[in-house]
């Protein structure tokens, strides 16, 4: 019974150690909004990592990345191989093993399937003097705590 117990425990730490030492990882890939262009995998060298601060070109965050390794080294690497699949161009690291994966809105290689972007909303007009944004009126008319119940001052 006792040589059965340490048989066992030799193979699980002869287990723990292949593992540990092969850099084995388990990714995830959590989509958040749709690509701004079309998804075309790349090779993972060419996936930007971003450790400090997101970059300063103008892009979307299109998905929630998560890397199980035990290694640094493993763990950019999964980050790299994970968003070159999904066609993402950068990796912004985040807390613990996860990170964002970015597309860049200005792609020049996708700047001709590119929507246009949605018009400026409509131009708010200032209220006229005197005019207040809620009156408070109530369905039997002005209240006694409306503005419009009260009678504008005299001139003088």
């Amino acid at each position: 019974m006792l040589a059965n117990v340490a048989r066992a425990s030799l193979v699980s730490s002869s287990l723990a150690l292949a593992a540990l030492t092969s850099g084995c990882t388990a990714e995830y890939f959590t989509p958040l909004r749709p690509p701004p262009h079309a998804v075309v995998a790349r090779d993972p060298s060419q996936i930007e990592i971003f450790s400090s601060a997101p970059p300063t070109r103008p892009y979307v965050d299109v998905a929630l990345l998560y890397v199980r390794a035990y290694t640094f080294d493993a763990t950019i690497t999964g980050f790299r191989n994970v968003a070159a699949a999904h066609g993402c161009d950068a990796v912004v690291l985040g807390a613990s093993l996860s990170a964002t994966c970015i597309m860049y809105i200005e792609s020049p290689q996708f700047a001709a399937t590119m929507p246009p972007p949605p018009p400026p909303p409509p131009a708010v007009r200032p209220l006229p003097p005197g005019m207040s944004a809620s009156p408070m009126v109530g369905p039997a008319g002005p209240t006694s705590a409306s503005p419009m119940a009260v009678p504008p001052p005299a001139s003088k």
